[in-house]
């Protein structure tokens, strides 16, 4: 089977004639003999997948073969002493290639298989491997192994650690458990009920595979919810911790008494049963995680190691007898192997499950030779699809010589169940042609063996299409002008009215351009918002202690009112305390201690009436010294200034109600950015070309054969560009029939728009280049440079170009709004936080996304107004000749 490397053999192959590919079939087999003579020197070569391990565990070693794939070899290991060796199996890891450059073709042919054993030491220390032999014809191969550092554990029958598996080899999306345990011995009699833990000494628990980070290849479980559900339930339960889990601030105890500012060890409550274990009963703390691997390998648990105190007994005071221990548990090796390479089909894709469905579709089921057809396979199913691969058209076996195959998809989109696979396929004959269905094969978790599901064949009607070719006096060149012609053929028509068929959800409507206008600075606006807010509730918080002001103060002046009667110092006390009180609520300042002399400084630059400022003044010191008069602290004298006090106060409440607010920067930025939103956007999207009207011309394009006929068929199309449809394909199939019809002149200007509104799609650049070399009589004139210095303008679509435009601006908004959301640089070396450096490449990103693509648009804007402005005045006619090495050719 031919893999990846092969992409560029296989087009060359798939591409060729019928006699040169029987021609390279020969040549094939004949390589296919000589491939082990090809093939390198052969060699030997073992590696281990861990270099230090604990006495009790596992290492895998891998004997790696080149030169050969022969399943029946043995690999020798004849110094290897003090440990134990068991075979796994193997996996062939041989590939192959083909190359075909200029009509030469090369093979290179790489076999190879890979020996996995499973090495345990018995003894602690130093575990050489030592060389490693294998015959292979009657040479012996030798490579070194690796040496192996054991460390030894002490054994305890009272304290088992374990990590075990639920299986040592898995396939592809088969889902297996780790399971960690911990098996404690029970306290002897009376304490058989108490747990060996002390909540206040936890031991601790290591193991590299219970921290948070993503292993490639692996579906994880969610460990974080599952350690903070651990986390919850420690309470003062004996608990673990685990690896560098720590708590910030006042965590622990509340009768520990160290510094509640340092971080702390998180407790974690393990789960916990009672088991019997060699017929003596543990504690048995532990839990499983459940995995899923995605890509083939080795994934290793472990080993994990414990260390610190349990409960061993206790005295005969009852207090707890400590004992210090460490153990280790042994890591544990879960292997994900490809299937079975006994019945594996050469058409098999990689993946593996159940009921794989396969679909394939061509986009039209009438086309003219030549015409580039995209050929759809969906391959669906409860399958893995980290490995499906997507099959390579020109190795299936029974694909037929009507057809060019670009063997590898130029699209690949991955689905929910599955993945969906694009392919470039040419007609190479006229008539009624089929394309055979394509053999899928998987591997069935099921059945346990390779199954082959097939599409479905599909019909295809292909009409004969007229060729440029270059035309000569000399016989002798003939055979070479006809393989010149078959190059300068144009590419066919599209059918598709549309700019992309396959991606109308990404046409720019009216509607999703004025969300993708709006949304990004609204959003904007809206963090803009909740951060002035923010800011503004300490003055929101002290405009609803002004607004409480005057309330308070003739509550408090009623009160002193009804009390003049009785007391007339207390009531003046309690009227001077209530105007305090208002002062103090207003101007939000301290009411303690505010004097009557101090009101005209309090209220300068408020703009209010003098004679009530004058007068509250006045009835304030009046009030402040008649507790210092008693004899002239009369009922009636209070009420007077009571009742003055408050009519003065009502008086400057509502002059400091009418006084001017200065609006902040924010509120002004948040009313510039409202007002530009709200301001009526125009966007137009491009329309379509009537429907029959379009079949009409394609029709008429299909069916013609002279200049004349092509000539009609670019009129019907351009009575379409009159009636004010726009698109793409409309132009391009306007300059392909005005290319055959001999006016290159206004194809090379109708391919052009067509470019503007497709971007640079090889269709469009090869007849772009046929155009200008029939109007400048030059055959291989090349195209403008600027398609070359400008390729990120003229190589994409306006659409495509139009989107990054708006994804840059609306990167630059989030760039502003995280810059809301970011602190400013602070300090005397004034350091730059991650978050603002990252918000400020996001809106430099979109700065330059918006000037770039916007500039481009506009571009794209201004010649097409000016093409819509100009068009009508075209003159479509075949008077304009072909170049004189050229001329038209049914």
């Amino acid at each position: 089977m031919f893999h990846g490397r092969d992409a560029h053999a296989t087009r060359s192959f798939a591409g060729a004639s019928p006699v040169i590919r029987k021609f390279i079939l020969t040549g094939l087999t004949a390589l296919a003999a000589s491939g082990l003579r090809a093939a390198g020197p052969a060699s030997l070569a073992v590696r281990a997948n861990r270099s230090r391990i604990y006495l009790g565990e596992s290492v895998q070693l891998q004997v790696v073969l080149e030169g050969s794939n022969d399943r029946s070899l043995e690999p020798a290991f004849p110094q290897l002493q003090g440990a134990g060796l068991q075979f796994l199996g193997s996996q062939d890891n041989s590939s192959r290639s083909v190359r075909i450059i200029n009509g030469r073709m090369t093979q290179e042919t790489f076999l190879g298989r890979v020996f996995i054993y499973q090495l345990t030491p018995k003894q602690a220390g130093r575990i050489a491997v030592g060389n490693v032999t294998l015959t292979l014809n009657g040479r012996t191969l030798t490579a070194r192994g690796p040496v192996i550092e054991v460390t030894g554990v002490e054994q305890r029958d009272d304290l088992i650690v374990t990590i075990e598996s639920s299986r040592q080899t898995a396939l592809v999306d088969e889902p297996f458990t780790v399971t960690l345990r911990i098996l404690i011995a029970f306290l002897p009699a009376p304490n058989e009920a108490i747990e060996p833990l002390l909540q206040q000494r936890p031991p601790h628990l290591q193991a590299d595979f219970l921290n948070l980070k993503e292993v490639r290849g692996l579906k994880q479980p969610n460990l974080e919810a599952r350690l903070n559900e651990m986390a919850r339930q420690a309470g003062r339960a004996p608990v673990f911790t685990i690896n560098n889990y720590q708590s910030q601030g006042f965590g622990g105890s509340l009768f520990d008494f160290g510094n509640p500012f340092e971080p702390r060890p998180l407790p974690f409550r393990l789960p916990v049963k009672r088991v019997t274990h060699e017929g003596k009963p543990f504690w048995e703390y532990g839990f499983t995680l459940d995995y899923t691997a995605q890509l083939e390998g080795d994934y290793t648990f472990g080993p994990v190691t414990l260390k610190g105190a349990i409960i061993k007994g206790a005295d005969g005071r009852g207090n707890a007898i400590m004992d210090e221990v460490f153990t280790v548990g042994p890591a544990v090796t879960v292997r994900v192997v490809p299937p079975p390479e006994t019945g594996r089909p050469d058409w098999f894709i990689g993946s593996v499950g159940r009921n794989l469905r396969a679909t394939a579709t061509l986009d039209t089921a009438l086309c003219k030779v030549g015409d580039p057809l995209t050929l759809t396979l969906e391959i669906t199913g409860d399958i893995s699809i980290g490995n499906l691969r997507p099959p390579v058209l020109g190795l299936l076996p029974g694909m037929p010589d009507d057809f060019r195959l670009y063997s590898e998809p130029f699209a690949t989109e991955t689905l929910e169940n599955g993945k969906r696979f694009k392919y470039r396929i040419r007609p190479l004959k006229s008539g009624t042609l089929e394309f055979p269905a394509l053999p899928v094969a998987y591997y069935d978790t099921e059945q346990m063996e390779y199954v082959t599901v097939h599409t479905q064949p599909l019909p295809l009607q292909a009409q004969a299409t007229t060729q440029i070719a270059a035309v000569s006096d000399d016989p002798l060149l003939e055979d070479t002008q006809a393989l010149t012609a078959a190059d300068r053929q144009p590419d066919g028509i599209l059918l598709e009215p549309a700019n992309n068929g396959t991606a109308r959800g990404l046409q720019p409507t009216r509607q999703r351009l004025l969300n993708a206008v709006i949304w990004p600075p609204a959003g904007f606006l809206l963090v803009l918002a909740l951060r002035g807010a923010w800011r503004r509730r300490h003055v929101w918080a002290a405009g609803r202690r002004q607004a409480r002001a005057l309330p308070h103060a003739h509550r408090g002046l009623r009160q002193a009112h009804r009390l003049a009667a009785r007391d007339p110092v207390a009531a003046a006390l309690q009227g001077a305390q209530a105007i305090r009180a208002y002062l103090g609520e207003r101007l939000g300042v301290e009411a303690q201690g505010i004097t009557a002399a101090e009101l005209p400084a309090r209220f300068r630059g408020m703009a209010l009436p003098a004679a009530p400022l004058e007068s509250l003044q006045a009835a304030f010191a009046e009030l402040e010294q008649l507790p210092f008069h008693p004899q002239a602290a009369t009922a009636e004298r209070v009420a007077e200034l009571l009742k003055r006090a408050t009519d003065d106060l009502a008086q400057l409440d509502r002059a400091l109600a009418r006084a001017p607010r200065r609006p902040s920067a924010d509120q002004a930025l948040l009313l510039l950015l409202a007002a530009a939103l709200a301001m009526p956007g125009a966007a137009r999207a491009a329309r379509m070309p009537d429907a029959f009207t379009w079949e009409r011309a394609n029709q008429a394009m299909a069916g013609a054969r002279s200049p004349d006929e092509f000539l009609g068929a670019a009129k019907i199309y351009n009575d379409l560009i009159r009636d004010g449809a726009r698109s793409g394909p409309l132009f391009y199939n306007l300059g392909t029939a005005l290319l055959m019809a001999g006016d290159a002149r206004n194809a090379e200007a109708a391919l052009v728009r067509a470019e503007r509104h497709l971007g640079a799609t090889p269709e469009i650049r090869n007849n772009l280049r046929l155009a200008i070399a029939a109007r400048t009589g030059q055959p291989d004139a090349p195209l403008p440079p600027s398609r070359v210095f400008l390729a990120w303008h003229y190589h994409f679509s306006f659409h495509l170009r139009l989107w990054l435009m708006l994804a840059g601006w609306a990167l630059f908004w989030c760039g502003l709004t995280l810059r809301l959301l970011t602190p400013p640089p602070a300090g005397r070396l004034r350091t730059v936080s991650r978050r603002r450096a990252f918000a400020n490449l996001l809106t430099g990103w979109g700065c330059a996304l918006l000037l770039i693509y916007g500039g481009s648009v506009a571009f794209t804007a201004l010649q097409e107004q000016h093409d819509n402005r100009f068009w009508h005045e075209r003159v479509l006619t075949t008077a304009e000749a072909l170049p004189p090495t050229m001329e038209a050719k049914p």
